[in-house]
């Protein structure tokens, strides 16, 4: 669980699993439990396996939610829709990432085997 803020309104980002172990981003707005449906038309996220920590951020003004696969790839998705932000460039690392940081500036830390990695943003 991830939480980010847009103009001023507190949110929550959660990968949930189905019993077939398909997984979907989703986002809440903790003030009323509820699931936010903002664009109704697209279709939950089913990506592969993500696995370690899910964050939230924001990338030019849109909130993104950023999750590792399980491999050494870094998948990103726009929060709002739940579909794959595919015009945004997936860094691969040599090994499998087990967290990520958004920094207090907008970049992303990430922790892969022993090693830490700054993203920038450009």
């Amino acid at each position: 669980m991830s939480p980010f803020m847009v103009d001023g309104s507190p949110f929550l980002a959660t990968v949930c699993e189905d019993d077939g172990g398909k997984q979907t981003i989703r986002t809440w707005e903790p003030a009323t439990w509820q699931e936010v449906d903002v664009c109704p038309t697209s279709q939950p996220v089913q990506s592969r396996r993500l696995t370690g920590t899910i964050s939230a951020m924001s990338v030019n003004d849109w909130p993104v939610a950023i999750a590792p696969d399980g491999g050494g790839s870094v998948r990103t998705f726009f929060l709002f829709g739940g579909y794959e932000a595919a015009e945004l460039p997936d860094p691969v690392f040599p090994g499998p990432v087990q967290f990520l940081v958004p920094t207090p500036d907008g970049d992303l830390l990430a922790g892969f085997g022993q090693e830490l990695a700054l993203l920038r943003r450009c």
